[in-house]
């Protein structure tokens, strides 16, 4: 069957066009010639459903091309000469069009209804044509989707790019939201549970698994879609904690897929998972699964080298990708991420990293401990983009005889605790606080320790995940009297740092005043100048060394003003 007759075949079924909006795109054009630019940015001639309408427009486009005006005479005269006037229907329908529309001023809606409709067809055309390939392919399935992606992606290669940016708001269909946990866990989105080490989070996260996967209700009798779930995880085992923790949660095993870190290993090679650049993999999988809930956890730890979890550009940079996996396949996605040691009551700012994390989340949580029970757990809300703040859920890590890992059992009824009354109940630290300047050297002493060179920025970055600033990281360097040596790779450089070897360092000798000026006094004026003087290896090293750290004097006086600053609360 061809194009044109699939096309005619589809026409005399369903009505794929508008005759109106194909008339007013033209009337507009006879009203105010400036307004072609508008449909020439949506539309190709061959988008009009009528014949006509087509040639219209094409000659319409050719008088612009030549600077002529578009009206009434002009255009009959121009379809007159490609004896085309009467097979529109004359000059009686010219002037109908101009008749058709009060004003020029909606052209580019008009046009994009035309170009709409124009798309609806060419798909409809390409689903005729699978469907006839399906039955007469003799089997072929690969290459039929092969062939039909070919053609849908062609399709929306050709489609004229958008003149401006954004949706028109009255042509956007507004949708409710699709609760997976009616006011807690919404599909199609972001989710953030966070809290610190041993709080339960990863147990949380497998009950809720097991929930979805048969389809039971949670907590405050909300009714759980039944589906399956892609549990993503980066430090727990599959057979020792994993699956017995599903199992310990009456969970349907054959709907849940575990992801591990590890993609493939090829020799020495390791191929590990990563954001942003496998979401597309792990959108495959989702697909694939037909699932509703996607787990990571941690996210940090799949966060991709080159991703600074600090940085808010970076952290959105990873998290966009995956945001618009959640919408496109309908799936709720948790990220679990640990708390920082701020030691802060707010908790917006609490959780490890940039606040984009938090930003970028529609709904985000904190696990915690009550503080009035420590064997309750307490599931608090800190925002909630899509509907108000949903009360606090308790619960309790049970272990069952007979299981070797722990499940949640919920509490029944609400909580009169806030996140941030959870954090303000957290044990402050007693004592005196470390010092700043020993602690770094301290982690220095600690990571230089093997008397090798380390890189530069290994340091800098441990530093900074310790909470250590640049300023006292840098006079720490300076009193331990670190190292730092430049070696260069096929015209790139890098810093590399170590500890001062303790069997190079010079000692003065004991009676240092006798042995000052050892030599007579010409010999020893002579000794001075510096271009008399023969090196020995270890005096040409130290001349190197001494030009290659000559880069490092300027910013001393820095160092020492940053590392005030600090102490004084300015730098974080």
């Amino acid at each position: 069957m061809s194009a044109g007759s699939v096309d005619r075949d589809f026409r005399s079924q369903v009505q794929t066009y508008d005759l109106d909006a194909e008339q007013s795109v033209l009337g507009a054009v006879l009203l105010d010639n400036e307004a072609l630019k508008h449909a020439v940015e949506n539309l190709r001639s061959d988008d009009f459903y009528r014949d006509a309408h087509r040639e219209i427009f094409r000659a319409m486009v050719e008088l612009a091309d030549r600077n002529r005006p578009i009206d009434a005479i002009t255009l009959a005269n121009a379809l007159t000469t490609k004896t085309l006037l009467e097979t529109i229907g004359g000059g009686a329908y010219i002037a109908e069009l101009a008749a058709c529309v009060p004003t020029a001023a909606n052209i580019a809606h008009y046009a994009r209804i035309v170009r709409d409709k124009a798309v609806l067809r060419r798909l409809a055309s390409i689903g005729i044509d699978i469907a006839n390939h399906t039955y007469n392919a003799g089997g072929d399935a690969n290459g039929i989707i092969d062939s039909a992606l070919d053609r849908i992606a062609g399709l929306r290669r050709s489609q004229p790019a958008a003149a401006v940016l954004g949706t028109i708001a009255s042509d956007v269909r507004e949708r409710p939201v699709d609760w997976l946990w009616l006011g807690y866990i919404p599909r199609g989105t972001l989710v953030v549970f966070e809290g610190d080490p041993g709080k339960g989070k990863s147990t949380l996260i497998t009950t809720l698994a097991a929930n979805v996967s048969r389809g039971r209700a949670l907590p405050g009798g909300s009714a759980c879609p039944a589906g399956s779930v892609v549990l993503i995880s980066a430090e727990d085992s599959p057979e020792q904690t994993i699956v017995p923790r599903l199992r310990a949660a009456d969970a349907n095993l054959a709907r849940v897929r575990i992801v591990g870190p590890l993609l493939e290993k090829k020799g020495a090679a390791l191929n590990i998972l990563s954001l942003p650049k496998h979401v597309e993999l792990i959108e495959k999988t989702v697909s694939a699964e037909g699932a509703i809930l996607v787990a990571i956890d941690p996210f940090n730890a799949f966060l991709g080298e080159q991703i600074d979890s600090h940085r808010d550009h970076d952290i959105r940079r990873a998290l966009a990708p995956l945001a618009a996996m959640a919408e496109r396949t309908g799936a709720a996605v948790i990220v679990v991420r640990h708390l920082n040691k701020s030691g802060g009551e707010n908790p917006l700012y609490r959780g490890g990293g940039s606040i984009g994390i938090t930003a970028t989340a529609r709904v985000t949580f904190l696990v915690a401990n009550d503080p009035k029970d420590a064997g309750r757990r307490i599931l608090a809300c800190i925002k909630n983009n899509l509907a108000p703040v949903p009360p606090s859920r308790a619960f309790r890590l049970v272990q069952a005889e007979g299981d070797q890992v722990a499940h949640v059992e919920w509490i029944a009824g609400d909580v009169a605790l806030s996140a941030a009354d959870l954090l303000a109940e957290e044990p402050k630290p007693r004592g005196p606080k470390p010092d700043k300047l020993e602690t770094a050297k301290a982690l220095i002493q600690g990571l230089l320790s093997d008397g090798r060179e380390h890189p530069a920025a290994d340091l800098d970055r441990t530093a900074k995940s310790a909470g250590i600033s640049h300023g006292h990281l840098m006079n720490a360097r300076s009193e331990l009297g670190v190292v730092t040596r430049r070696q260069d790779f096929g015209g790139r450089g890098a810093w590399f740092v170590s500890l001062p070897n303790p069997d190079s360092m010079p000692t003065e000798p004991e009676n240092s005043d006798s042995m000052r000026n050892p030599l007579p006094d010409k010999d020893f004026a002579k000794s001075q100048d510096p271009n008399s003087m023969t090196k020995t290896p270890i005096e040409s090293e130290f001349q190197k060394g001494s030009e290659v750290a000559r880069g490092t004097h300027q910013e001393e006086a820095e160092i020492e003003r940053l590392a005030a600053a600090d102490d004084e609360g300015l730098i974080e």
